[in-house]
């Protein structure tokens, strides 16, 4: 546990105040301003000794301290931190799983209240408790405090795990509730670091779109949010897990292959063949000498679900014997997804079991034909055990520590959920018109859940539709998944972001929310 010279660290619930004393006596805490509080004013006289160290080194000590209630404390919500630390909270007694996390909630809630803008609030826990992938202890989520969505309610993100060792801190002794000698097990224990983050509080226009230039000439109208998740350009981003299996292709390319890496292309899927060659590169490649390839970042659009797929498009004439050697070579990736795992998982790929082949010629015959190879990033991500979802995430990093490749996202450990949307047709059944999830309105339907959601919608399809005899009319369902890798993103925020889908839909379209 490290503060950088000018902190100012605010301890709370501290039990004998061992664990303050620990730091101090190490000189972890030269140039730092520490406060260290307890609830219990009747301290144990081992507590009563190490208060008496803390002061004689210049530590501020305050008793009566309720971590639920800083803002409101007469000393406390008068000072601002830069950390907030709150190590192994409990409530006391057992099975009592809700008391911690309305303790959790409220400690979160009342310490952003106190902390200086881009603090952070520090909570350690004993294995199991967290609820998150990297637990080395599993418990089902239900059965955990549900640390992360405590955190939530306070608009924190989770920005870092470490795993938590006793033995770093000589002469800590971790006593329980009210101070109690009896100690407890922290095999497995980890300290959670978060963040202030909150959500954009201004969605954007419901059905706002952007015209997109694509490589064959022609354009294509996005939705505002997809037009910006365009304009970041991930692919061309090193510190993107996009940006680096770009970089990995090229390099893989670059050992048996003269490339050239060329400008982006941006086109439909529904007309890849034609777009692609209709690309200038393909006249340019069938110049060129063999063992010479072309290569674009790029950018697929799929209408039909209203979604961008980043590619690796590659262009090549000649021999492809070569090529397809490269592109067939077994390699292992060592990639560790922070969010998932404290040790990396090797991933053993071949580029060509996730790329998709097609050839433009002047004839028939095929000779002096360019190949054309379709790498999916999006695809070699999932192998990797990176979603797609977390490959457009803000804020992510990509770092290489020897065959190491650690990827982290902004907001680790981000909590689902999915809610279902049903709404009524406008109008009546019978005809052509009852087709509302088709074509364009099924297009504005797209749009509206895109620009609503700002990156929070992981995932959407239409559950069912559902004709009442009676009425005439026909009803559908959406089934929305809600995730956020760059703010906090509570249950009640994900309800609030639905709620506004389901409002946009209704003024857009007219239809009728169940």
């Amino acid at each position: 546990m490290n503060f950088a010279e000018g902190s100012r660290v605010l301890f709370v619930g501290e039990g004998d105040f061992s664990f303050v004393a620990s730091l101090s006596q190490q000189g972890l805490c030269a140039g730092i301003h520490l406060t260290a509080t307890s609830l219990q004013e009747q301290q144990s006289e081992r507590a009563r000794s190490n208060v008496e160290v803390l002061v004689e080194r210049g530590v501020k000590v305050v008793l009566g301290v309720d971590a639920t209630r800083l803002h409101l404390h007469p000393v406390i919500r008068h000072l601002r931190f830069t950390h907030i630390v709150f190590n192994f909270p409990h409530v006391g007694g057992k099975m009592r799983i809700d008391l911690n996390r309305k303790l959790l909630r409220e400690f979160f809630q009342s310490a952003v209240e106190v902390l200086e803008c881009g603090g952070h609030v520090v909570v350690t826990l004993c294995g199991g408790q967290a609820g998150v992938p990297p637990d080395p202890v599993v418990r089902r989520w239900d059965d955990s405090w549900k640390v992360v969505l405590m955190a939530s309610y306070a608009d924190l993100v989770l920005r870092s795990i470490q795993k938590f060792s006793p033995d770093s801190f000589p002469g800590y002794t971790a006593t329980g509730y009210r101070s109690l000698e009896k100690t407890f097990c922290q095999d497995g224990a980890l300290m959670f670091m978060f963040q202030v983050c909150e959500l954009s509080p201004e969605p954007l226009d419901a059905e706002a779109t952007e015209s997109v230039l694509l490589c064959d000439g022609c354009s294509i109208k996005l939705p505002a949010f997809l037009h910006s998740q365009l304009q970041m350009d991930i692919m061309s981003d090193k510190s993107s897990f996009a940006g680096y299996l770009y970089s990995w292709v090229v390099g893989l390319l670059s050992a048996n292959l003269t490339v050239y890496c060329q400008e982006t292309l941006v086109f439909r899927k529904e007309t890849q063949c034609m777009s692609l060659g209709k690309c200038e590169t393909v006249s340019i490649c069938k110049d060129q000498r063999e063992c010479t390839i072309f290569c674009h970042p790029s950018y697929r659009i799929n209408e039909e679900s209203l979604q961008l797929e980043p590619l690796v498009i590659l262009f090549y004439s000649g021999d492809t014997e070569m090529l397809e050697s490269v592109l067939s070579q077994s390699v292992t990736l060592n990639v560790r997804n922070v969010s998932h795992s404290f040790t990396p998982v090797a991933r053993q790929l071949a580029v060509r079991d996730f790329t998709d082949q097609m050839c433009f010629s002047d004839d028939q015959s095929c000779a002096g034909s360019v190949v054309c190879c379709v790498v999916s990033v999006a695809a070699l991500a999932r192998h990797c055990g990176v979603e797609e979802d977390e490959v457009w995430a803000l804020g992510q990093s990509v770092s290489l520590c020897g065959d190491v490749l650690t990827f982290t996202q902004w907001s680790l450990c981000p909590v689902e959920y999915i809610y279902d949307l049903s709404f009524w047709d406008s109008i009546a059944s019978g005809g052509e018109n009852n087709a509302l999830v088709s074509g364009t309105l099924n297009m504005t339907i797209d749009t509206i859940i895109t620009n609503m959601g700002r990156g929070t919608v992981k995932s959407y399809r239409l559950l069912s539709s559902y004709s009442h005899p009676v009425l005439g009319r026909r009803s559908h369902t959406y089934r929305i998944e809600y995730r956020s890798w760059h703010g906090a993103l509570s249950d009640q925020g994900a309800k609030q972001v639905h709620s506004q889908i389901g409002q946009q839909l209704e003024k857009c379209l007219g239809v009728e929310v169940r």
